[in-house]
C-alpha cells in the first residue's frame, strides 16, 4: 500500500493549513455523494468514518483523506454527511437480511387434535397454534424487523394431490445476537372429517407449514419447510388463494374433494 503525505486547499490543495494522509485504497461500502466545501468548491465521496467534527472520505478516484474538519464543508454538505454516515452505522449495526444470515429456525404446528364433541362424532377439531423459534449465532450483528409470513398447508383426507391453505399470518421480529426469539401466532381451528366409512368425509389433514423470511425491500431470502419439496414451488404458494385448493406443486386448481 503506497502513503503519500500532501498539502490540501479545500479537497485539493490548501497549503500551510494542514497535512492529511491520502491512501490508495479499494472501494468502500456506501453511496456517493457530490458534496462542496466552505468556499463552493465540488467533490464526488463517499463517508468512511465520522468522529469528533472530524469526516474520512473517500474520493471517487479511491483515494481516501482522513478526519477533515466538517468546517470545511459547506452547512448543506454538513447535513449531508452526517445523515449518510448514520445511514451506514444503521445499516452495520443492524444488517438486512441476507441468505447466509446466521439465523437458525425451528417451527411447531402446536396441534391439540380432539374428536368433536357436538354435531358429528368422526369430525376431528382441530386447534393449530404454529410458533416459530428463532436464534441468532451472530456475536454482534441484530436482525432486526425482519418480516416474515407463515403458511399453514393441509393435505386432503380424501385425496394425495390435494392440498389448501389452511391459515397464514404475517409477523415481525428482531432477534439480537447470540440470542433467541418466539414468535406464537394466533390460535386457529381446523374441522375435518377422515372417516369416510360412514358415508360423509371432507376438509384437510395439517400437512407441512412454509415460512419465509423478506429483506427490507420485500424481496423473499430465506424459506424454510420440512418437505423440500415446497420450498421448492414456494413462489406458487405465495400467489395462492386461502379459499381455493390446488395440486401439490400450487400450480393447478383442483376441485375440493369431499364425500
Amino acid at each position: 500500500m503506497k502513503v503519500v503525505f500532501r498539502r490540501f486547499i479545500g479537497f485539493l490543495a490548501i497549503p500551510f493549513l494542514s497535512f492529511e494522509l491520502c491512501l490508495s485504497l479499494g472501494a468502500q461500502e456506501g453511496p456517493i455523494l457530490k458534496l462542496t466545501d466552505s468556499g463552493g468548491r465540488e467533490i464526488e465521496a463517499r463517508i468512511i468514518a465520522l468522529d469528533e467534527g472530524a469526516v474520512t472520505i473517500e474520493r471517487a478516484d479511491g483515494r481516501l483523506f482522513y478526519e477533515i474538519p466538517l468546517s470545511k464543508f459547506s452547512k448543506k454538505s454538513q447535513e449531508k454527511i452526517t445523515a449518510s454516515f448514520a445511514e451506514q452505522e444503521e445499516s452495520r449495526l443492524f444488517p438486512d437480511l441476507t441468505e447466509d444470515a446466521d439465523l437458525k429456525v425451528r417451527f411447531s404446528s402446536g396441534r391439540d387434535d380432539d374428536l368433536n364433541d357436538t354435531g358429528d362424532p368422526d369430525n376431528r377439531s382441530v386447534v393449530l397454534e404454529p410458533s416459530v423459534r428463532f436464534e441468532n449465532t451472530n456475536f454482534s450483528e441484530t436482525y432486526r424487523d425482519i418480516e416474515c409470513t407463515v403458511y399453514i398447508i393441509g393435505k386432503s383426507v380424501l385425496s394425495s394431490d390435494e392440498y389448501k391453505i389452511l391459515n397464514k399470518q404475517d409477523f415481525t421480529v428482531t432477534i439480537p445476537p447470540r440470542e433467541s426469539v418466539r414468535w406464537e401466532s394466533k390460535p386457529f381451528n381446523n374441522l375435518y372429517d377422515d372417516y369416510a366409512k360412514n358415508g360423509s368425509a371432507f376438509g384437510y389433514k395439517y400437512d407441512d407449514y412454509l415460512l419465509v423470511l423478506r429483506n427490507r425491500s420485500g424481496e423473499p431470502v430465506l424459506v424454510y419447510s420440512a418437505r423440500k419439496h415446497f420450498e421448492k414451488v414456494a413462489e406458487n404458494i405465495f400467489k395462492a388463494s386461502l379459499s381455493k385448493s390446488y395440486d401439490e406443486d400450487f400450480e393447478k386448481e383442483v376441485p375440493e374433494s369431499r364425500v
